[in-house]
C-alpha cells in the first residue's frame, strides 16, 4: 500500500489527489505533522493499533495512518508541534504503555540468559574437568567418579525441564489433565516420594489433614511437582534434627496445601523475591545443594494455572519457613 509522497498543499481542498503510482486511493485520516517528536508519537501510537498501515515519506516530515477498509475521503488536519490532540495522546501513551512492557521483557530476557549460562556453567565445568583428569590419568573412571558426572547430568536435565515447564506455563501453553483428588491424597504421594531421603538426612517428616476437605480439581503430575519442589526446598534448608511437616487446611470454597519446616529461615527483605526465576537467598548453600535457582518460579507458575496462590512466610533466619499452596474447591 502507498501513499502520496507530498505534502497537501491549500490547493487540495482538503483532500489529497493521489499521485498515479498510488495503488490504494483510500485513507480515514492523513496527518502532517511539522514536529520530529509529535511525528515519533503518532508513528508509535498507530503501531499498537490492528487495522493500521503506517507509511513515512522519505523526509520524515509526514506520518499517514491508512486503514485497509475502504473510505472514499482523505481527512487532512494539520497538528500543532506541542501536542497531538486526545486521541492521539492516547495512541501515544498506549505506545509508551507497550514499549515499557517491551523493554521490561527485554530486561528480563537478557537476565534470563546471563542466569542460565551462569548455571549452566558449574556442572559442565565439572564434567569437563573430570574428563579431563581421566584423559590424563589423573583421576581413575571409578565410581565415585561416575557418581559425580552423574549428578551433574541430572542438575543439566533437571535445569533444562524446569526452564521448559516454567517457560509452558507462564505462557498459558501448558495442559492440564484435571481430576478430582483429596488432599491427603497429594500429601500421601508427596511424602512417600521424600520420605526416605530425609530419614537418611536426620529429617523428620510428618503429615496434617484437617477432617472434611473437599476434592480439588488438579492435575496429578504437575501439582505433584509443586509439592515435590516445596519439599525438596524444605530438606535442602533443614538441618539434620529438623522436622518438615506437610499441612492440608480447608476455608470457604478453599483448600490450603502447606510446608513448613524448621530449618534455615528466610530474612525479610527475601520475601517478596522468592517466586523469581534463579533467585536464591542463600546463594551458596542452594548451588551446594544442587538446586535449579527455579523450582519456586515453577511452583508459582503451575499453581497459578490451576487458579490458585502460593505465599511464603517466615519469621526470620534460624525460623524456618513456610509455603502455602491455596486451590479453589469446585461447588457442588
Amino acid at each position: 500500500m502507498k501513499v502520496p509522497d507530498r505534502r497537501p498543499s491549500a490547493a487540495d481542498n482538503g483532500q489529497v489527489t493521489p499521485t498515479p503510482d498510488t495503488t490504494t486511493t483510500t485513507a480515514r485520516r492523513a496527518v502532517v505533522v511539522d514536529d520530529e517528536q509529535a511525528l515519533a508519537r503518532l508513528v508509535a501510537g498507530y503501531l499498537e493499533r490492528d487495522g493500521f498501515e503506517v507509511s513515512v515519506t522519505h523526509d520524515g516530515s509526514q506520518a499517514v495512518g491508512v486503514l485497509r477498509e475502504v473510505d472514499p475521503d482523505v481527512v487532512v488536519s494539520r497538528v500543532p508541534a506541542a501536542g497531538l490532540g486526545a486521541e492521539f495522546d492516547d495512541l501515544a501513551e498506549s505506545f509508551n504503555a507497550m514499549a515499557a512492557r517491551l523493554q521490561e521483557a527485554e530486561r528480563l530476557r537478557a537476565r534470563l540468559l546471563a542466569d542460565v549460562a551462569h548455571e549452566v556453567r558449574t556442572p559442565v565445568a565439572t564434567i569437563a574437568g573430570y574428563l579431563e583428569a581421566v584423559e590424563d590419568g589423573l583421576q581413575p573412571m571409578d565410581e565415585p567418579t561416575m557418581a559425580v558426572l552423574r549428578d551433574q547430568s541430572a542438575r543439566l536435565t533437571r535445569l533444562a525441564r524446569d526452564l521448559a515447564a516454567v517457560t509452558r506455563a507462564e505462557a498459558g501453553d501448558l495442559v492440564l489433565t484435571l481430576e478430582p483428588l483429596a488432599p491427603d491424597e497429594l500429601l500421601a504421594a508427596t511424602t512417600g516420594t521424600w520420605r526416605e531421603r530425609a530419614t537418611a538426612a536426620g529429617v523428620d517428616v510428618r503429615v496434617q489433614v484437617d477432617p472434611e476437605l473437599g476434592h480439588v480439581r488438579v492435575d496429578r503430575q504437575r501439582m505433584g511437582q509443586v509439592l515435590d519442589n516445596l519439599v525438596a526446598n524444605a530438606l535442602r534448608h533443614t538441618p539434620a534434627g529438623g522436622t518438615i511437616t506437610l499441612r492440608a487446611t480447608g476455608g470457604y470454597q478453599r483448600v490450603a496445601l502447606h510446608v513448613s519446616d524448621t530449618g534455615a529461615g528466610i530474612a525479610p527483605e527475601h520475601l517478596p523475591h522468592l517466586f523469581e526465576r534463579f533467585y536464591r537467598a542463600d546463594t551458596a548453600r542452594d548451588r551446594t545443594h544442587g538446586g535449579s535457582g527455579i523450582g519456586l518460579a515453577i511452583c508459582k507458575a503451575l499453581t497459578e494455572a490451576h487458579g490458585g496462590t502460593i505465599t511464603a512466610t517466615s519469621d526470620g533466619p534460624g525460623a524456618g519457613a513456610s509455603f502455602t499452596v491455596t486451590l479453589p474447591v469446585p461447588p457442588g
